[in-house]
């Protein structure tokens, strides 16, 4: 972006974004970001409130990112081909913006911040809306989606450093095993429930 042209917010957002996937999360700073608008580090400031402020805007545009794209996955579709296209589009967009998602990773979030919790909420809703189609109730939905979560951003920090189990198959392989267990479980109507687990959740 040439030195004249206006910055808004989004722009800013959106280059920090792609900072983040380009360079890696450690390049994410306001003066490599600076460098990148070709701008004054100062002008940032009008934009976003510092470099935690910088974090959160990409945590919260990953979050409406990834969000849309499980929802669009999760049309139509229920049951095993549900979790599947979830867990493919999940692990599509990480591969695609490994640097944002790492920021959402890494991002420390405040217990009162409404609409990081809403955005949160955006992304696991249709994740809950297709472990309900098992037949799951609400407290057998929150350990469930628990599950999915830690199990695919694992398979997705693996597949990161190079590592995704059977080196013959590849990381789709073994995205496609976990998905067929996962779902073999939650269609067995015995799926285990912790006894501290919080249907809200």
């Amino acid at each position: 972006m040439a030195g004249g042209e206006r910055l808004d917010r989004t722009a800013v957002i959106t280059a920090a974004a792609r900072l983040a996937d380009t360079d890696g999360v450690g390049a994410l700073t306001l003066s490599r970001l600076a460098r990148a608008l070709d701008r004054h580090v100062a002008s940032l400031y009008t934009h976003v409130k510092g470099i935690d402020g910088l974090y959160r805007d990409v945590a919260l545009l990953t979050q409406r990112e990834l969000g849309a794209r499980l929802w669009q996955a999760a049309v139509g579709r229920s049951g095993p081909d549900a979790i599947l296209a979830l867990a493919e589009a999940y692990r599509g967009y990480v591969v695609r913006y490994p640097g944002r998602y790492e920021v959402l990773v890494r991002y420390h979030h405040p217990a009162d911040d409404e609409e990081f919790q809403a955005n949160a909420q955006y992304v696991a809703e249709p994740i809950r809306a297709s472990l309900r189609s098992f037949g799951l109730g609400p407290a057998e939905v929150s350990s469930a989606l628990q599950v999915f979560s830690a199990s695919i951003r694992g398979l997705c920090l693996n597949e990161s450093v190079g590592f995704h189990g059977d080196k013959r198959q590849g990381p789709e392989h073994t995205l496609r095993q976990f998905v067929a267990l996962f779902t073999t479980g939650l269609a067995s109507g015995t799926w285990p429930v912790a006894k501290d687990a919080d249907p809200a959740d």
